[in-house]
């Protein structure tokens, strides 16, 4: 895409090559405890989820990167919230 760097590789990413689909975990069927404490229950989800960066929902395989020079998650969202307010398509 176009203004989009490359990401550099990362040894916690693994290449697209090196994932079996057959091993990905439904994320659906993880259940998470809501009554553990929230570290917990990141731990937990990373135990369950195996591979966080690579996942089937339903019969969709998901695989996430990032860009360890681009903007953070929050950024990202609070720019997203603030062009769809000024835009008029942001929904109450």
């Amino acid at each position: 895409m176009r203004g989009m760097k490359k990401a550099e590789k990362s040894s916690a990413q693994p290449e697209a090559d090196e994932i079996q689909e057959d091993d990905l975990v439904q994320i659906e069927e993880i259940q998470i405890d809501t009554s553990l404490p929230p570290e917990q229950r990141m731990r937990d989800y990373l135990k369950k989820v195996k591979n966080p960066y690579a996942f089937r929902c339903g019969q969709i395989t998901v695989r996430l990167c990032f860009d360890p020079d681009g903007k953070g998650l929050g950024d990202l969202l609070r720019d997203y919230f603030i062009k769809k307010q000024a835009d008029g398509s942001f929904m109450e």
